[in-house]
């Protein structure tokens, strides 16, 4: 028996793309792809990353897709817009056993979430919230768990990403039974290909990035964003060479935004210039080579709803080290055997980690090697598992 599902989601994701490509390979689910924008093909300003973007990777290839229609255009995604229609007609003549909805907070989803009751298909939920992904007051608090009580009562499962995810679920009274673990996975297939490819060249890509190839590398792949915290790791990392005899390890950012100026400006006022270097925005097709020649991957966050880019790091064999206001370390790192966390803004902390690893070329071995194996089993294939799982039993549940 084959299953149909209408997925419906903001725009094409580069994280997703792989998966839903993986979902479609599979003979007992016809998925089809509900976009409500084409920015993330087209090119689009980026707020946090402060320019244009445009993925150099497929967005669509290896499944089924269709644009919705909308009013006003599509290309800005808040809340309100883009204003999508159509969708009655969709879920009415299409046949679907099950909508499933990427997030929550926009009036598009909530509107679906009605169509589909009201139409008596099931709908499953996936979104990234957790207890710490969001500063949230007494009356936000009060609001969510009206919220809560909504979904409760209008959707039939909630796809968890992770631990700190499903917690936050239970945690606004969704039974157990409602919550099927979909974990945040990346396509790890391609990042071990490319660690693989790239092992041995290491001092290659150093030379070609005009690096020192004797010299250590601490990096850091995200936003520079105040919710990402780019100046704790940039004052841990002055603590570090300060109390360091040994050479200096560089420190690397990739990516961009709104703190890069004051950064850069730091650097220059302590001398760093040569010490700390900053790549800028880096596409997706390039990032392998920052993720092989490091040797250890921080993610400072607070707020943090998971950290994708831990998971990317993991399948290059390099220790992690972040926050614990970071979702995915709650699944993905335990102290010690693959990584270290700290508590958000405790520089101290985290220079103490940094030389830990950056000095014990033995234990950075041991720390890699356990990450990949630990990132192995987080994967497309229990994305998949999780899904077919909340299918069989919420179909289950239909038919009595």
């Amino acid at each position: 028996m084959v299953t149909k599902i209408a997925y419906f989601v903001s725009h094409p994701i580069q994280y997703q793309a792989p998966l839903l490509s993986k979902i479609s390979t599979d003979p007992s689910i016809d998925l089809t792809v509900y976009f409500s924008s084409d920015c993330s093909l087209q090119g689009y300003v980026d707020q946090g990353f402060g320019r244009i973007i445009k993925w150099d990777m497929p967005l669509t290839n290896g499944y089924s897709f269709k644009f919705l229609p909308s009013i006003g255009g599509n290309k800005k995604i808040t809340f309100w817009s883009p204003f999508s229609h159509g969708i009655y007609k969709i879920l009415r003549t299409e046949n679907y056993d099950f909508v499933w909805i990427h997030g929550y907070a926009r009036f598009l989803n909530l509107r679906i979430i009605l169509i589909a009751k009201l139409l008596g298909i099931k709908v499953m939920i996936r979104d990234e919230a957790t207890a710490i992904s969001a500063k949230r007051g007494k009356i936000k608090k009060a609001l969510k768990k009206i919220f809560f009580y909504f979904l409760k009562k209008n959707v039939d499962g909630f796809l968890a990403i992770g631990t700190m995810n499903s917690d936050y679920y239970y945690a606004h009274g969704i039974p157990i039974e409602k919550v099927f673990m979909v974990p945040y996975a990346v396509d790890n297939n391609f990042f071990q290909q490319k660690w693989k490819l790239n092992e041995k060249n290491i001092n290659l890509i150093k030379k070609n990035l005009g690096l020192n190839p004797n010299r250590k590398i601490i990096l850091f792949s995200s936003k520079l964003i105040k919710r990402k915290r780019p100046c704790d790791l940039l004052s841990a990392y002055i603590e570090l060479i300060n109390t360091e005899s040994d050479s200096r390890p560089y420190l690397i950012f990739v990516g961009d935004g709104e703190l890069a100026s004051e950064l850069k400006s730091k650097v220059k006022l302590k001398g760093l210039e040569n010490d700390v270097i900053f790549f800028g925005f880096i596409n997706q097709s390039r990032l392998p080579d920052f993720y092989s020649i490091c040797d250890v991957f921080v993610l400072p966050s607070e707020f943090e709803p998971w950290g994708l880019v831990i998971n990317e790091a993991m399948n290059f064999c390099k220790p992690i080290i972040a926050t614990s206001d970071v979702g995915a370390t709650k699944d993905l790192i335990e102290q010690g055997v693959n990584g270290y966390t700290y508590k958000v803004g405790d520089t101290a902390a985290l220079k103490n980690h940094l030389k830990t690893i950056l000095s014990n070329e033995e234990l950075r071995v041991y720390l890699g090697q356990n990450g990949i194996k630990k990132i192995e089993k987080w994967n497309y294939e229990s994305d998949l598992f999780g899904l077919k799982q909340a299918i069989n039993k919420l179909s289950k549940k239909n038919a009595y």
